[in-house]
């Protein structure tokens, strides 16, 4: 039943997530393991306090050392999802790809991974995406920031959050730059996390590529599959002539 097989597609993508990739690297039994990374992570944690809470030197010590420790919070990760998948990064040479693709092609790898032990040709692959065209139809998503009795509320409030900031003591005291820099540090995480829990259309979307891409794969294992039957059927025809 096509419904079952698509529900089994969806759980092994969603196995495969941002989220299962933290949790390999960050699970308590790997803490020895990725020292570093724990390392990096509770000095972040450290600086954030005296940037929070500081004054004068302190505030800049702790905004120096949340810049540092990001910077090597980013360096530990990768270190430590390619040691932690090191069988994947090896066989589809993630390493050597754009630091900006490698989270995507490793959760597709590890999606092939799944897929391959349910699924053994391109043929089956292709009948899912031809499913996959029709199985669902999401709705366009609510964007709530869009809607006009919110969007009024939201610039309003963003002007009494901007006046506020201007008003406190490390703003007129010209650190100014510190706000920002905690401002963009925000951000970045809250994209992170908002690129953890996308929407299901953006979901259903990716998946199909994975299936497209795990296609190509599979016919390309069938074409060298057939190869090599074929060089050993010479072979041995040279040895019994």
């Amino acid at each position: 039943m096509f419904l079952r097989n698509w529900a089994e597609i969806w759980q092994m993508y969603r196995n495969c997530g941002s989220g299962f990739i933290a949790q390999a690297v960050y699970a308590p039994g790997r803490m020895l393991t990725y020292w570093y990374l724990w390392a990096a992570t509770f000095l972040y944690l450290f600086a954030t306090v005296p940037a929070a809470f500081g004054s004068g030197a302190w505030f800049w010590l702790g905004v120096l050392g949340m810049g540092l420790s990001f910077i090597l919070i980013f360096i530990a990760v990768e270190r430590a999802v390619e040691m932690e998948f090191s069988s994947e990064y090896r066989a589809h040479a993630i390493s050597s790809h754009p630091i900006g693709k490698r989270r995507l092609y490793l959760r597709y790898a590890l999606f092939l991974t799944r897929l391959n032990e349910r699924y053994q040709t391109d043929e089956e692959v292709r009948r899912i995406l031809e499913f996959a065209s029709i199985a669902d139809k999401p709705a366009p998503p609510f964007r709530l920031a869009e809607h006009p009795v919110v969007l009024p509320l939201m610039t309003i409030l963003t002007v009494l959050i901007a006046d506020y900031i201007r008003q406190t003591e490390t703003w007129q005291a010209g650190n100014g730059l510190g706000f920002i820099f905690l401002i963009v540090m925000g951000l970045f995480f809250l994209v992170t996390l908002l690129d953890i829990a996308r929407g299901a259309k953006q979901k259903q979307s990716e998946l199909k590529r994975f299936l497209e891409w795990a296609e190509f794969d599979l016919s390309e294992n069938r074409i060298e599959l057939a190869s090599e039957r074929r060089e050993f059927r010479g072979d041995a025809e040279r040895m019994s002539g």
